[in-house]
């Protein structure tokens, strides 16, 4: 069967040929061709990367850095333009494109006459609900418009009016020109020159960072050895490769007192609040996906002092190995995270782009996929644009696309903190996303409670999402008298003495007939001085015999301890000599004809047995260590029957072929579970669970409407020829091992019938 992680690969290797290939056509390069470019064209590699990306698909949107903000007060439109205007002649970046040369580089051009892109709009004529309609769309549509690198000036602004003194200003800034470090630098500008201010001269476009030093290299090269695997986020779409890229936010403000304890911890552990909330965040994603080892991007900035008053991108992505493990205690996990962080930032020069290309060649795992979460922090926007008479706030529209399937930005805002989570639509819904979010503020202030605790014993779900747990955990409440497996049985062949109960060969086998011959049998074990406690050993294969003698077993009210005949010796000689039966039966009981067909009483029984007395012995597979023989009594498989029978409608229709070997616990349900529920057990011959066309017919001619399996089973029998064709199954039970999520895409691609992930009854 073909690994789904070699799908993933080869899904990835097409998307970069594809990008190769829509490149080549426009006679440019792709970074893996050019790993110098950067400085030859004046850019730095992270501009290169973003200019490559936009010439790949330049209808796309990915790259806009998009936010809004709702101005008050008497605004002189015209003036603010001619602000943005004043403010892009001071900042050459606002003021250039880009075009590839005759080499298919990348080259900037700075302008003297290009502005900054503007529009406005007068929406207070409407209601208020036609204005916030309008509003949003022409939000987006100025957010999902793309930049055309060569012709446009990287940053462009709307302004719709909403009210009398009331206005939304919309920007839209493209990543090649623009960082987190420039909010401040822009509205600080803006607000100078809408206020009369002369501003400062233009600054020449500063030389790209320098380029890492080899040291900067090897540290990437150890810390990114033996890379992880990409992670598995949670939900049914964790590890879905997304193609849109379409996104949502949802936030989360910390109380006051939760920031003060994030502080003083992180004084204690030498480090900085950034870093204990991402140690946090950290043991989030460890308890969310139990992964120990993984990959979380962190933008940073790589501003020197010249460049505090510059705006362009000096931005980067690093990477953070975490490798949180479940008895680390969270005071550990910070301290883990700190020199994380810290080695990081050192070294934060080299592009994450290049590490993959340094200790990857074979791009394996391309960024997106090495890294699929991320972990970043901003300051606030500063003052805003704040000139006499007006108030500027951020607004709550904003763009909706993002790189990476889900992140935190922690915003140090000067009176607090605020956690905003960022999600792919394709890999998160909304309500997992939300509670990704809130488990994050519970796990937070439990390890700040008590930052020595195991991080595996944090609180994560608050009080709400525990009682839901508890509940769904447990279900629903069922009751029911305490009975015994042999009353069920005995009750259900007076309900349909004449019904079939075992098919074998075409041989149609009655309740009142299963019934009688198990009533010889037991009354044989009886004379034999066996009785309640006593362990009878069965050493048959799947048959009708098996199932009379087993039922015979516990009508005795002995304790049935099916034992698989083909199991290697050495185990069949554990077993026996652990168990210590009373009786041996390596072939059916013949010559019963004389025994009495009428069910057993304890008046005839050796010993009296009831709910509480054991109905059979079932041994573990020994996949831990020694095989472990695990008594069940009758009362709680009687009651697991009696609520299986109502909760899934099981009744004379129900045709369940046995599949399960003796040995298993399944079997219980497969012989005793049909008997008490009125349905029909089919049992194939010998060797016919290994051809298809046997099963395909039996299917087909006994009308099987159920069959067990273990996952690794049903892989198998899904990956053979005609199995589509098996078109009476209606519930496929499974159980004994974990269900991978793609196998159960396959059933639901292969078969119109239900899948129940089962425990087994024992």
């Amino acid at each position: 069967m073909t690994d789904i992680a070699d799908i993933r690969e080869q899904l990835d290797e097409r998307r970069l040929e594809l990008l190769r290939r829509r490149l080549s056509e426009k006679g440019l390069r792709s970074d893996d061709q050019t790993a110098t470019g950067a400085a030859d064209t004046g850019l730095s590699d992270g501009q290169r990367r973003m200019w490559f990306v936009q010439m790949a698909d330049p209808t796309g949107a990915i790259l806009n850095i998009c936010l809004s903000y709702r101005i008050t007060g008497a605004l002189d439109v015209a003036r603010l333009r001619e602000s943005v205007n004043a403010v892009a002649v001071r900042h050459p970046l606002l003021r250039t494109t880009y075009a590839a040369d005759a080499d298919g580089e990348p080259q900037p051009t700075v302008h003297d006459e290009l502005t900054p892109g503007w529009s406005t709009h007068d929406l207070s004529g409407l209601s208020e609900n036609s204005c916030r309609l309008r509003l949003e769309v022409l939000a987006q549509r100025e957010f999902t418009a793309s930049f055309d690198l060569s012709s446009d000036a990287p940053l462009r602004l709307t302004v719709v009016r909403t009210g009398t003194d009331e206005y939304v200003m919309l920007l839209v800034a493209h990543h090649i020109a623009w960082d987190d470090g420039c909010w401040q630098v822009f509205f600080a500008d803006l607000t100078r020159a809408y206020s009369g201010e002369q501003l400062a001269p233009p600054t020449p476009i500063p030389a790209p960072v320098a380029d890492a030093a080899e040291d900067d290299l090897d540290y990437w090269r150890t810390v990114m050895a033996g890379p992880p695997e990409p992670l598995e986020l949670p939900g049914p779409n964790g590890s879905a490769i997304p193609t849109s890229f379409r996104s949502q936010r949802t936030t989360l403000r910390l109380p006051d007192a939760t920031v003060d304890r994030v502080t003083a911890l992180a004084k204690e552990s030498g480090a900085s609040p950034y870093m204990v909330l991402l140690a946090a965040f950290g043991v989030l994603i460890h308890r969310y996906t139990h992964s120990d080892d993984f990959l979380v991007a962190a933008p940073v900035l790589n501003r020197t002092a010249d460049l505090d008053d510059v705006i362009g991108y000096y931005g980067n992505t690093v990477a953070f190995r975490l490798r949180p493990h479940r008895s680390q205690t969270f005071r550990e996990a910070v301290g883990k995270a700190r020199d994380t962080a810290v080695g990081a930032f050192a070294h934060q020069r080299v592009n994450l782009d290049r590490v993959v290309r340094e200790i990857n060649p074979d791009r394996r795992h391309g960024v997106e996929r090495m890294t699929r979460v991320t972990f970043g922090a901003r300051g606030a926007d500063g003052e805003g644009f704040n000139p006499p008479g007006i108030t500027c706030r951020r607004a709550e529209l904003r763009g909706q696309f993002t790189q990476l399937p889900f992140g935190f930005m922690v915003e140090f805002d000067g009176t607090g903190i605020e956690i905003e989570a960022e999600y792919l639509v394709e890999v998160l819904d909304a309500g997992l996303a939300r509670q990704l979010l809130d488990h994050y503020g519970v796990l937070l202030d439990s390890a700040l409670a008590d930052p020595d605790l195991a991080i595996s014993e944090l609180d994560v779900m608050g009080p709400a999402y525990t009682d839901w747990l508890r509940s769904v955990s447990a279900g629903e409440e069922f009751s029911t008298p305490a009975t015994t497996l042999v009353a069920l049985v005995q009750e259900q062949v007076g309900r349909t003495p004449d019904a079939t109960a075992v098919v074998y060969e075409g041989r149609h086998y009655t309740y009142r007939e299963l019934n009688e011959s198990a009533n010889r049998f037991a009354h044989w074990l009886i004379e034999q001085g066996i009785g309640s406690e006593d362990r009878v050993a069965v050493l048959l294969d799947r048959s009708p015999e098996l199932v009379i003698t087993a039922l015979g077993v516990i009508k005795a009210g002995a304790v049935y301890l099916p034992v698989d005949p083909t199991y290697p010796a050495d185990r069949l000689n554990f077993i026996l000599s652990d168990a210590d039966p009373k009786l041996v039966l390596r072939e059916a009981v013949g010559g019963l004809d004389d025994y009495p067909v009428s069910n057993p009483t304890d008046a005839e029984r050796v010993r009296p047995f009831g709910p509480e007395s054991t109905a059979y012995l079932i041994y573990t597979s020994g996949s831990t260590g020694l095989p472990k023989g695990v008594p069940v009594p009758h009362r709680p498989v009687a009651e697991y029957f009696v609520w299986f029978k109502d909760d899934y409608g099981i009744d004379e229709n129900e045709r369940l072929l046995q599949v399960a070997s003796p040995s298993f616990d399944v079997s219980m349900g497969e012989i005793f579970g049909m008997l008490a529920c009125g349905g029909r057990l089919v049992i194939p011959r010998p060797d016919g669970l290994r051809d298809v066309g046997y099963l395909t017919d039996l299917l087909h001619d006994e009308g099987i409407t159920s069959m067990h399996f273990v996952p690794s089973l049903l892989g198998l029998f899904l990956s053979l020829p005609g199995v589509n064709q098996w078109r009476t199954l209606q519930r496929v039970p499974i159980g004994g091992e974990a269900l991978p999520g793609e196998l159960a895409d396959k059933f639901r691609g292969t078969f119109d019938a239900l899948l129940h992930n089962f425990y087994g009854p024992t």
